[in-house]
Formats: C-alpha cells, structure tokens, sequence
C-alpha cells in the first residue's frame, strides 16, 4: 500500500512541476539578470530525458552564467533550467537537499 501512495504521489508531484514555469537558459541574455540579490534557487539539469534537480544559492546572475556556461559546453546533450526556491537563507538552502554544508570547490 505504501508503494502505491508513494508512486501516486510522485505522478502528482510530477504534474506540478511539469506546470511550473522555468527558466530555461538556451537563450538566456545574462545581462538582463538580477546581480545583487542573493537567494536560493532550484537547478534541474536533463540529459537523455533523464532530469535531475539540486539547489545552489546566489545571484540569478550568477546561477544563469553558470548554468549558460554549461549549456555552451554541453550543446544539445543537457538542458539546464532554473526557478527560484523558497529557502530563507543560505544554509536552509543547501539543506533542501540534505547537504549540512555548502561544497568549496
């Protein structure tokens, strides 16, 4: 029974995000975006109809520059596209997908 509502609330959840508007950064004008405030936003990167989402927290700026970056150098393997979260700071940011901590590369 659990797998059954576990699976049923997937499609749903599936459904929604399929209705929520992204921004999609094929032809994204960088110069056009926000560089001052910062917040958390939610990345989804697809490859091979496979897609996949994480958080990262910054500028739409500078998550558009990196993510248009990425699009350059991948082509038409991976589309990228970003929406803003509601995580209130940095750190709950990150947590949404339970890393305690940001990465320093």
């Amino acid at each position: 029974m659990k797998k059954v509502l576990l699976a049923l609330l997937c499609i749903i959840g599936l459904a929604f995000a399929a209705c929520t508007p992204r921004n999609n950064v094929e032809n994204l004008d960088v110069n056009k975006l926000d560089n001052t405030v910062e917040k958390c936003w939610e990345i989804t990167t697809t490859v091979g109809g496979y897609s996949e989402s994480y958080h990262d927290w910054g500028t739409e700026y500078e998550i558009g520059l990196a993510l248009k970056t990425a699009q350059e150098i991948m082509g038409n393997l991976a589309k990228y596209s970003y929406k803003p979260s509601n995580a209130a700071d940095e750190e709950s940011c990150y947590a949404l997908d339970g890393d305690e901590y940001e990465y320093d590369y």
